[in-house]
């Protein structure tokens, strides 16, 4: 577009996309990869890919364990991963045609809530000490509603209330 028409380096990873539609799907973590590397981040793929294959498979694993279908998805985090939030619910209905929705925990507390519903699963995305222990508390509040919860937690960072807790490979929280 007009950005790359200043002349500057353009860079391209080159990324196929799975489907013309889901251009972004196939590309966002190579992109997020090459930009921290561009940055001197020191973001290590090699490092990250075993884990987040890992990661891969644990979550099937735990959704499986649920024996259910929801009414729709909210993903809920705070700081740097409401970002990540929005893209998760983006992906979920873009996908699977499921209703989703993201929000910042302590607005879901105050907006979103009121039109939940328990057939509805709720994740959490902590990557800090203090966004951990909000979606705790949240966590619990729902799990005695009746909410089904997953918290995708790193190191340090647990979510012990949520129903099902996923443990995603630690970086820098800009980069989580």
């Amino acid at each position: 577009g007009r950005l790359g028409a200043i002349g500057a380096p353009r860079l391209s990873l080159d990324i196929a996309s799975i489907k013309p539609f889901l251009c972004g799907t196939t590309s966002y973590l190579g992109t997020l990869f090459a930009l921290a590397a561009l940055a001197g981040r020191g973001v290590e793929a090699g490092r990250l890919a075993p884990a987040l294959k890992a990661l891969l498979e644990t979550s099937l694993a735990a959704l499986a364990e649920l024996e259910k279908s929801f009414a729709g998805v909210r993903f809920l985090s705070a700081g740097p991963n409401i970002g990540s939030a929005a893209y998760g619910a983006a992906k979920i209905v873009e996908l699977c045609r499921t209703p989703a929705w993201s929000a910042d925990i302590e607005e879901f507390a105050h907006s979103q809530f009121w039109a939940a519903d328990p057939g509805e699963l709720i994740v959490y995305i902590a990557a800090n000490p203090a966004i951990a222990a909000l979606a705790d508390h949240g966590a619990a509040a729902l799990k005695d509603m009746g909410f089904a919860t997953i918290a995708i937690e790193t190191e340090g960072c647990p979510v012990p209330s949520a129903s099902i807790r996923l443990r995603a490979p630690s970086v820098e929280e800009p980069l989580s």
